[in-house]
């Protein structure tokens, strides 16, 4: 077998979650920024769905990437 594939399932596992976390820390540090600014924008928050949607997401994610650390 050659050394360049991943043939452990602990090294597969810990990739999937590297990738996994390395997409969450562009999406909570990166694209949530732009869709909260962009919905601030759109005028009164508490009628805002967009803001609500972005900020409730903004908290699953930092929840998602918490987790690991907690196990």
């Amino acid at each position: 077998m050659p050394d360049s594939q991943m043939t452990d399932p602990a090294e597969k596992i810990k990739q999937k979650l590297k990738d996994e976390i390395a997409a969450l820390e562009h999406e909570l540090h990166s694209e949530l920024p732009k869709e909260i600014k962009i919905a601030r924008a759109h005028g009164d928050l508490s009628e805002n769905a967009e803001y609500k949607y972005a900020k409730e997401r903004q908290s699953y994610v930092s929840a998602r990437l918490a987790w690991p650390t907690c196990r």
